[in-house]
């Protein structure tokens, strides 16, 4: 009985720390357009969600612990045509603000009016030196692994965050810590020495300074992954990537190869495979439960020196 008690607090207490550290807030005013009255009782509402609010008297509303990503908000009222806001960025640990003002006008059935919401320059609550990655950044980057990302933001040379050592970066994998004891001492960025698959990743964070408490006793730079989570609608997604055509259309492809001293570079050739999936556990379901599936196998026949073949497998899922 004790075990079980033990069991329930501990993941009552990771529970907290995911809220904590890689979910959003959304928040804001809704008025009417003609009086600039505050509108109370205005259902709020992140379309193919379970996440919303209601206005209160002031017109505020907030919609706490939203996933990073991107929605669409819903505005409805008796009396008052419905509004849709689009492209609205939710990041991690920040609130993202969006005013709505809603038109008393009697339209036609089924008439609605559409937003399209607009990134700030400058964020009023972010006081950190930080950078945001977003999935779409991610995917059109012609790099596999997010910790090579990471080495291309500003202030990162090589593993080392604002001239600190490797050992000193934390990485978070959906708020929670993640760190090899021993990775420190084979020069693993952070202590990080696990495999993630590209396409499970959200959102990444990198920040270089003005950590807040949540974070503890971190050092050089802290980078944050928000995993994907599954939706209230059957998606996937699958893709190859080679850099083996034969002999001779790699000579052509890749042109001449280099030398490393007297040691001659040879061509990398290697098979990049990867899958998602992503909607709710039951099919036909209102989405209340929902899964994200990620996986990525990397099969090198051959590196730019020899002994550097390789074949690795990752996966990551999660539900929500």
């Amino acid at each position: 009985m004790r075990k079980v008690i033990l069991l329930v607090a501990f993941i009552v207490v990771c529970w907290t720390g995911i809220f904590a550290g890689v979910t959003g807030n959304i928040e804001g005013f809704v008025k009417d357009r003609e009086n600039g009255q505050p509108l109370v009782g205005v259902n709020i509402v992140l379309k193919g969600t379970s996440y919303g609010a209601a206005t209160d008297r002031e017109g505020y509303y907030v919609i706490l612990n939203v996933p990073a990503g991107e929605y669409e908000i819903e505005a409805t009222m008796i009396g008052y045509q419905k509004i849709t806001v689009s492209n609205v960025r939710v990041s991690i640990d920040l609130a993202t603000k969006v005013d709505i003002e809603m038109n008393s006008e009697v339209l036609e059935a089924a008439e609605s009016v559409v937003i399209v919401a607009q990134r700030p320059l400058l964020k009023r609550d972010e006081f950190t030196s930080r950078t945001t990655v977003s999935k779409e950044e991610i995917e059109v980057q012609p790099i596999d692994d997010f910790r090579s990302i990471a080495r291309n933001q500003a202030g990162v040379v090589g593993s080392h965050f604002r001239g600190g050592r490797v050992g000193e970066v934390m990485i978070l994998v959906d708020g929670l810590p993640v760190r090899d004891p021993a990775g420190n001492y084979s020069g693993d960025m952070g202590g990080f020495t696990a495999d993630i698959p590209e396409a499970s990743i959200q959102e990444m964070e990198v920040t270089l300074g003005g950590f807040s408490a949540e974070y503890g006793n971190v050092q050089s730079g802290i980078i944050n992954l928000a995993m994907k989570e599954g939706g209230s609608k059957y998606s996937g997604k699958v893709s190859v990537s080679s850099t083996n055509f034969g002999s001779g259309l790699n000579d052509f492809l890749m042109g001449e190869r280099d030398y490393w001293f007297d040691t001659r570079y040879m061509h990398k050739l290697e098979n990049i495979y990867k899958f998602s999936l992503s909607g709710p556990v039951t099919p036909g379901s209102s989405g209340n439960m929902n899964f994200s599936l990620s996986g990525e196998l990397t099969d090198r026949k051959q590196g730019y020196f020899i002994n550097q073949n390789l074949k690795k497998e990752s996966f990551q899922g999660k539900i929500t």
